[in-house]
């Protein structure tokens, strides 16, 4: 790890380096450079939601460039490598997350008057996940694999943010009563499961400063 990585999280978890991803984010300054007009229309629930995920994506995405390649194959004992958690992010949204955000939107999913599970109403209620380590055993269903390359994540997290761009303007016409279930959460409408992306690539910074935290004592 670069010792710019390391000043920028000292001690863990901290909400810089968010600087770097605001450096990048396109929409920075918005408020100054669009009419009242203009920001009405990019200010919708969906489009603030675009931008909070975006943020969080770009943070990802600089990071990036914090590791070697063999860095991002290290595995602490009985622990997923930090490639391993881009495949999650990645792949994981793109079969979870967003087919089931798709369904809702397509009218393709349930009606039911079926809520949220209590860790649901926790989640939402707070905004985020609480922080707590999730134990799974590893399984070809839930383990993700190891990508072949920090340019594979990097073109992926690239064609998520487009996707998720794409589907921002549907978020603000999109029925509350089309609802997918989470295997965890309960039921979620499509803004929900939308939300949910950003909360969820949060979520695992923690685990991100985990890992950052052992290669760096590989390092030093």
């Amino acid at each position: 790890m670069s010792s710019d990585s390391s000043s920028r999280n000292p001690g863990g978890l901290t909400m810089q380096p968010w600087r770097d991803a605001i450096n990048e984010h396109r929409y920075r300054g918005a408020a100054t450079k669009y009419s009242d007009e203009e920001k009405a229309r990019l200010l919708t629930r969906g489009h603030m939601l675009f931008y909070q995920f975006e943020k969080t994506a770009r943070f990802w995405l600089v990071s990036l460039n914090d590791y070697t390649e063999e860095q991002f194959a290290r595995q602490p004992a009985g622990q997923w490598s930090i490639g391993q958690v881009y495949y999650h992010l990645v792949v994981g949204t793109e079969k979870l997350h967003l087919r089931a955000c798709q369904k809702c939107l397509e009218h393709r999913a349930e009606l039911l008057e079926g809520g949220k599970t209590l860790p649901g109403k926790i989640v939402f209620g707070l905004g985020s996940f609480l922080p707590a380590k999730i134990h799974v055993p590893p399984s070809d269903d839930y383990t993700p694999k190891q990508p072949q390359s920090r340019a594979a994540m990097r073109e992926g997290l690239l064609k998520l943010i487009e996707a998720m761009r794409a589907l921002a303007p549907q978020i603000d016409h999109a029925s509350p009563v089309q609802k997918w279930k989470h295997p965890a959460l309960g039921m979620l409408n499509a803004e929900e499961w939308y939300r949910l992306i950003e909360m969820h690539f949060r979520h695992h910074l923690r685990q991100k400063a985990r890992l950052d935290k052992f290669l760096k004592t590989l390092a030093d």
